[in-house]
C-alpha cells in the first residue's frame, strides 16, 4: 500500500525515509513544544544527553515492523533478532525527533499504528535507567515520550519498531 504521506506498506512493514537537518536536542524540544507536541521530562534528559548526537544532511530508510497480532511471533523471537534477518539495523536516536515531526497523529493510525518505538543506542533517562525514544499516534497527546521497561516481554497494541535499512 502506498498513500500520500510518504510511507509503503509491504507485508506489515512500513517503509519511509527521513533527512537529518543538524537540530540539536535543545533544537528538538523547542522545535516539537512549538508545533505543540508534548516531550516528556526523561525524553527532554535524553535529548540534552551527551550521547544524542545530531547529524545533517543524512538520509536515512527506515523499516517499521508492526507487531504481529499473535504476540508470541514477535515478541518470543526477539524485535531485534527480527531485524537482523531483514538486514535492519539500529537508528540514530534523533530519527525518533524526525518521525514524530514527519508524521501528524492522523497518519501514524492510518499505519495502523498508536505507538512507534525507535530501536536506537539506549540513552540514560533522568533516574540513569537505559531508555529508547518513541512517539505516539494514539489520540492521547502529541508525544515524544522514552520507555526504559522490559519492551520484549509485553504486549503493545498497534506498535511498531523502527529500524534502518542496511544496504546490501
Amino acid at each position: 500500500m502506498k498513500t500520500d504521506s510518504g510511507w509503503v506498506e509491504e507485508n506489515d512493514i512500513i517503509y519511509f525515509s527521513v533527512m537529518s537537518d543538524g537540530t540539536t536536542g535543545e533544537g528538538w524540544i523547542a522545535r516539537l513544544e512549538a508545533n505543540d507536541y508534548r516531550v516528556g521530562d526523561d525524553a527532554k534528559h535524553m535529548l540534552l544527553s551527551k550521547d544524542f548526537k545530531p547529524t545533517s544532511g543524512v538520509v536515512t530508510k527506515i523499516a517499521v515492523i508492526k507487531k504481529d497480532k499473535n504476540v508470541n511471533v514477535v515478541f518470543g523471537k526477539g524485535i531485534r533478532a527480527l531485524a537482523t534477518e531483514h538486514n535492519f539495523g539500529v537508528l540514530n536516536a534523533e530519527v525518533a525527533c524526525l518521525i514524530r515531526d514527519k508524521f501528524t497523529d492522523r497518519e501514524i493510525c492510518e499505519m495502523d499504528l498508536a505507538t512507534i518505538f525507535v530501536e536506537h543506542e539506549h540513552i540514560k533517562n533522568l533516574h540513569g535507567d537505559p531508555c529508547l525514544f518513541y512517539v505516539t499516534g494514539d489520540g492521547v497527546g502529541r508525544y515524544l515520550c522514552s520507555y526504559c521497561g522490559p519492551l520484549y516481554a509485553r504486549s503493545f497494541a498497534r506498535s511498531g519498531f523502527a529500524f534502518s535499512v542496511l544496504s546490501n
